[in-house]
């Protein structure tokens, strides 16, 4: 048994069960080898308690000379020490090989629905890189919890289900700021109106996909049948003909739908009956030349929990995706996640079971850098934020571990569909320009880039020619330095 008690920063009471596996039928209980503060753990028996208290801001152990399968299943058994249901939430339990720098092998969030007091249990794969023989766990986050109990078990025997087709996206670049502005904005949207030169501009650089974001709550009526206007398709289909003529593959997405992300249940008719018009209307273009993606960036916008969490993003996912599948059965389907697709989101979602989704990343981390300034931001971060310590670095390869782990438990394809600095902070062009220099953003973009290619994910930034522009449309000019932070 492994009990603690992580408050303000405070670990109190160590002792750990788990199973050799090299002897399954043997429970061995062992004292940490190492701790974050080891004069203060003490362990005995399993018939008897441990106490200790340990004033450590992420309170760690190590455990030595374990026996490891290539595939076995951790299981912690935990509860919330307070009656505040929030009081755990940010709390997360890491497991790595060796030491705090080792290969990330496990990762559990520890919110706790239960009641106070009240035991749960939560079971992720365990997958070691070789043949461990040392595990660190390292708690993180504030909060009060009680672990009551590790256990591992032997999983050679089960099979996880791996997707192995690759839906082979590379490099995309994103057309923000043209459809997904409001419609009263047409015909120059929010910078950018797409032409014909646009793709053939993007495909001579290298570029293999584009995404392109389309706000179609604003083209189509509020009442039933939710008719989309014509017009919007027409447009569509033409920047379509232009990108497939270019050879460029195209993600077609619902951006910002707002009033969905706030009020799901009175919108959902309306939801279903847009991605029914338009799965229908492309239906018959080929499978490899059109991606689909059900909802940019869902966030509970609702008041008292009642919009778009993690879990009602899971099961519209779901639903959405059988209706796609009744008119195009092969065609690959994004699917972002909760907590605006980032990697809290992720880490937190059930996506469903299918040989075609794709897992969407949209990745702006630390967002007080990338954002710096941006007047379109409720609370604006401040301009003349840098980027590039080790730490900042550390953070991007935690980040990346994370989403990796859980893309290797479920075996669907990742792909960071969003991810960019902004370049002027003066986003309605009456103020002052506010620039970020282009070193300093393609410092950044070089890092996260190798980041999702390491780890073979295609990747979308964010964006062609607005307000994190890499081109600069007026002047016909590619950024270089921030195009060889993406092709170097």
């Amino acid at each position: 048994m492994y009990r603690t008690a992580l408050k303000n920063g405070l670990l109190a009471g160590i002792l750990l069960t788990t199973v050799n596996l090299a002897h399954a039928a043997d429970t061995l209980w062992l004292t940490p080898s190492e701790a974050s503060a080891s004069q203060d753990i003490v362990a005995f028996d399993k018939n008897r308690v441990a106490i200790a208290a340990v004033e450590q801001p992420e309170p760690w152990l190590r455990f030595d000379n374990l026996t490891l399968p290539k595939k076995a299943e951790l299981s912690v058994s935990f509860a919330r020490t307070s009656a505040n249901a929030d009081y755990i939430d940010a709390m997360t339990l890491e497991v790595r090989e060796e030491n705090s720098e080792g290969p990330l092998v496990g990762f559990i969030d520890l919110h706790n629905t239960g009641s106070w007091n009240e035991y749960q249990s939560r079971s992720i794969p365990l997958r070691p890189t070789q043949s461990a023989s040392a595990l660190f766990f390292k708690l993180q986050g504030n909060g009060g919890v009680n672990i009551e109990s590790f256990r591992v078990d032997d999983l050679r025997s089960r099979e996880i289900k791996q997707v192995h087709a690759d839906p082979a996206l590379g490099a995309c670049m994103n057309l923000g700021g043209s459809l997904e502005a409001p419609s009263s904005t047409a015909p120059h949207y929010w910078g950018l109106q797409i032409d014909s030169s646009d793709l053939a501009t993007i495909a001579a650089v290298g570029f293999d996909s584009v995404r392109l974001p389309v706000r179609w709550s604003d083209y189509a009526a509020n009442k039933a049948p939710y008719l989309i206007d014509p017009k919007l398709f027409e447009k569509i289909d033409t920047i379509l003909g232009w990108a497939f003529e270019y050879e460029l593959k195209v993600i077609l997405d619902v951006h910002h739908y707002v009033e969905l992300n706030a009020q799901p249940d009175r919108h959902m008719d309306r939801f279903f009956a847009l991605w029914t018009q338009i799965s229908a209307r492309y239906k018959d273009v080929p499978n490899d030349q059109l991606i689909f993606e059900i909802l940019n960036e869902p966030f509970n916008a609702g008041e008292d929990g009642t919009g778009m969490s993690i879990a009602r993003t899971d099961d519209i996912n779901k639903e959405i995706l059988k209706l796609i599948r009744r008119s195009n059965p092969e065609r690959w389907v994004v699917l972002a996640t909760g907590a605006y697709g980032g990697v809290d989101g992720l880490r937190m979602a059930t996506p469903p079971r299918d040989d075609k989704i794709i897992l969407s990343l949209h990745y702006y981390s630390p967002f007080d850098f990338t954002h710096q300034g941006a007047e379109f931001i409720e609370e604006v971060p401040a301009f003349g934020t840098i980027w590039g310590s080790t730490e900042d670095k550390t953070r991007v390869d935690r980040d990346f571990d994370i989403v990796d782990y859980w893309q290797k438990q479920w075996g669907y394809p990742v792909f960071l569909g969003e991810f960019g600095v902004i370049k002027n902070a003066n986003t309605d062009g009456r103020g002052e320009d506010k620039w970020v220099s282009s070193e300093v953003r393609s410092d950044w973009l070089r890092y996260v880039r190798k980041a999702a290619e390491s780890r073979n994910y295609g990747w979308c930034v964010w964006d062609y020619a607005t307000t994190f522009a890499i081109y600069d449309k007026q002047g016909e000019l590619w950024d270089q330095h921030l195009l060889n932070a993406l092709f170097d």
